[in-house]
């Protein structure tokens, strides 16, 4: 016989995948593929697969009597260890199944909570986590506290109201906590912007391959990767030299997915904190699940959420081009969807052309000249990498010095801020 830690480790459910009729509903619900491989990234084994249509949550039983009774029969027949539903369903509904079947109810944002918190390596990371089930949870954690003989009903709702007070008061310890682990890191994240004119974040669907692809471009592996959903759920920023004097950033982002829970909004638009100050975004559509319209949709609302609205700093690319039946279908595909860049991340190849491609494009925007500097002028150097890419080492002559920058056009006038001379004068050779 199997122990409960076999069961544990693989566990066994019953998959219902509900959809709603009515369309002034506004219930987050994943479709099956999705909500299978969100089941999947845990370990389920998903032993029976039932799908069902209504037009509404029924009162009481949600589902519907004759259905609640059905699932029940199905559920006496087996040896499972969780029902997983895939939309949001009330706390009311988890007791009431949990007391007659003895079986937990996993539903859609308790599925993607537990895989964030299985995820979650950083300390900023595992509060985020806290912090959602504690808005998520909150009636049921009141409800467990309240049961037991000992609490009497007269007393019920003192001891209501302190659990309450307990958990309104962590949530406001984690959310200053948060605060400070989110000003530590505009900190660290402005430092390493300052000597970089040009970086890019990695955006797409959960499993859209951006870990892969992050690994391509700077041809090691950096981040593990795996067939997972949210497997990446904190940014990793990485330094893609260029030359000895050039260099641009690349960032590895969370993936993204539709009808996000509310209470893993805030987690979820911190994490991406990197995305919203790089200077260009390459966004990964993914072939498989989602369609990929879909896909575009809901990166393009999420995005503007933290003000990305700039889409000519994005670069649009389909991955996984070798799962299409041929080149002439994903080239359709992409036409469609007005996408650039074809790919496949696993070929390097691929990565490689993809990176050239758009590291000319980026630097075709920058002006590139030479400055011509007195010795006095030499202690201003380290203000003018704020601002521009020193492309080599400074040549110095006899009178002055002589340095190749490379710069976006819009610094102009803070160069020439620093050394109260126009560009004009600046590149104009000296004797």
């Amino acid at each position: 016989e199997d122990t409960e830690e076999d069961k544990s480790i693989h566990p066994k459910c019953v998959c219902l995948s509900l959809e709603f009729t009515t369309r002034s509903l506004d219930i987050p619900t994943s479709p099956t593929d999705e909500f299978h491989s969100l089941a999947k990234t845990l370990g389920f084994e998903i032993e029976v697969d039932i799908s069902q249509k209504l037009s509404r949550p029924q009162t009481g039983t949600f589902l519907g009597r004759g259905k609640f009774e059905d699932i029940l029969s199905i559920v006496e027949m087996g040896d499972f260890t969780h029902l997983l539903i895939n939309c949001d369903v009330p706390a009311s509904f988890k007791r009431k199944f949990t007391e007659e079947a003895l079986l937990p109810v996993w539903d859609r944002t308790d599925l993607i909570l537990e895989i964030f918190r299985h995820h979650a390596r950083t300390e900023r990371s595992r509060l985020q986590v806290e912090l959602a089930k504690l808005y998520y949870h909150a009636d049921q954690i009141i409800h467990d506290q309240l049961q037991g003989p000992e609490i009497g009903l007269r007393r019920r709702e003192i001891h209501k109201d302190k659990i309450r007070s307990r958990v309104n008061e962590r949530r406001r310890e984690i959310k200053d906590e948060l605060d400070k682990i989110r000003n530590q890191d505009e900190n660290r994240l402005q430092l390493r912007l300052r000597d970089n004119p040009f970086s890019m974040a990695l955006i797409g669907y959960t499993n859209a391959g951006k870990s892969s692809l992050f690994n391509g471009l700077l041809g090691k592996e950096e981040v593990e990767v795996e067939d997972l959903l949210f497997k990446t759920l904190d940014t990793t920023t990485r330094s893609l030299e260029l030359s000895l004097q050039s260099r641009i950033l690349i960032t590895d982002t969370v993936g993204f997915i539709q009808k996000l829970p509310p209470h893993l909004q805030e987690a979820f638009t911190t994490t991406l904190a990197e995305s919203k100050v790089c200077s260009h975004l390459i966004i990964l559509l993914d072939p498989i699940g989602i369609p990929m319209k879909k896909q575009q949709e809901v990166l393009r609302e999420t995005l503007e959420i933290i003000g990305r609205t700039d889409e000519e700093n994005w670069f649009w690319v389909i991955n996984k081009v070798d799962l299409f039946s041929t080149l002439a279908e994903a080239q359709q595909a992409a036409k469609d969807l007005s996408v650039d860049y074809l790919i496949s991340a696993t070929d390097p190849n691929s990565v490689n052309q993809l990176k050239e491609v758009i590291l000319k494009k980026l630097f075709s925007m920058l002006t590139q000249t030479t400055l011509y500097l007195n010795y006095e002028e030499f202690g201003k150097l380290h203000a003018l990498r704020d601002l521009a890419t020193l492309e080599e080492e400074p040549t110095y002559f006899g009178s002055h010095l002589e340095i190749r920058i490379s710069f976006c056009r819009e610094n102009t006038h803070r160069i020439e801020r620093i050394f109260s001379r126009s560009m004009q004068e600046l590149t104009k050779p000296m004797n």
